[in-house]
């Protein structure tokens, strides 16, 4: 298999061979695969990689292995996942779309085999439609309003609101902002997608229907509502065509400790 990688050293891009281990692709590509098809994380040395397959390459070995897909995934024909780094390693994550069934694994990699491990399972439809909801709670999930200006331009009068201090940093400790008070009973019949993983805590983030963001701790099984999740005025630019198209965590990159390159 041969790839670009971008070397540090050249400061440009080069074309590598990686030999394979295990199995080939044939045997694992007809798999039922979904979710985000371009999504990968580093950890340890190794890339994983997600594109229908879930491969992973060692940049000092110059190797790369197939993982085949759980044993025991979603009964779906298309389960939903997810892959991501989390706070033990590489994870995966599985969702039935009205959130009937959650799975997380982990990948082992004590053997030369790889292979994913269920570590997490849960039914989160109860939680999720035995909720109070009040969808004018903002809760913990603050939107940088990216579409102010637009919005302002066309209307003079409208004033933007403050964020409230300290609006950016989530408090994952925080687990009472899920209202379970004057709850409603009744079948759930939104959809739930995975958007991505903590990357140092085993946290899980969902959305509702697009619209609502809630944090699912694995180890306690809380779930925790992060609130709306549309910039401000976002119904108004997107006129119906609202999507996620892609998410990712940010963490802060500190360009100052890395090596003058010479």
């Amino acid at each position: 298999m041969l790839l670009q990688i971008f070397s540090s050293r050249t400061n440009g891009w080069e074309e590598r061979s990686f030999q394979r281990q295990g199995e080939s692709f044939s045997t694992v590509a007809d798999l039922p695969w979904s979710g985000d098809p371009k999504s990968a994380v580093y950890w340890r040395g190794h890339l994983y990689v997600h594109h229908y397959f879930v491969m992973r390459i060692s940049l000092s070995s110059g190797k790369y292995q197939v993982i085949k897909p759980p044993q025991d995934i979603n009964s779906s024909r298309t389960p939903k996942l997810q892959l991501g780094r989390s706070e033990k390693g590489v994870y995966l994550a599985s969702i039935a779309s009205h959130a009937e069934r959650l799975q997380v694994w982990i990948v082992d990699e004590s053997s030369a085999r790889l292979e994913w491990v269920l570590k997490y399972q849960a039914d989160i439809r109860h939680i999720l439609s035995h909720r109070g909801y009040n969808p004018k709670v903002q809760g913990s999930w603050v939107m940088e309003d990216i579409n102010y200006h637009s919005y302002h331009d066309r209307f003079p009068d409208y004033k933007e609101q403050a964020p409230p201090e300290n609006g950016f940093e989530w408090d994952s400790d925080n687990e009472d902002v899920l209202d379970t008070k004057d709850k409603v009973d009744g079948e759930y019949r939104k959809y739930v997608d995975i958007i991505g993983f903590h990357p140092q805590k085993e946290v899980v983030f969902l959305s509702e229907s697009l619209e609502r963001g809630f944090a699912y701790h694995l180890s306690t099984s809380k779930l925790q509502d992060l609130g709306y999740m549309y910039p401000t005025q976002y119904d108004w630019f997107a006129e119906g065509d609202k999507l996620i198209e892609s998410s990712f965590p940010y963490t802060p990159c500190w360009t100052a400790e890395f090596p003058t390159n010479n």
